[in-house]
């Protein structure tokens, strides 16, 4: 995924976070991967407590 098209679905990246508990979210840093369009994106999150990994 790229940047730029991460940018563009940012706010609808925080409301699924903020719609499933899922707090403190970063962007592993992908910068020395080549990226094309099929690319996934891999992010580090903490979920809060009151909520499971199965959601």
């Amino acid at each position: 995924m790229s940047y730029d098209l991460l940018k563009e679905k940012w706010d609808l990246v925080i409301k699924f976070a903020n719609q499933y508990g899922i707090q403190n979210i970063r962007v592993i840093d992908v910068s020395k991967i080549q990226v094309q369009a099929t690319s996934d994106l891999d992010l580090l999150v903490d979920v809060k407590k009151e909520r499971s990994l199965l959601f």
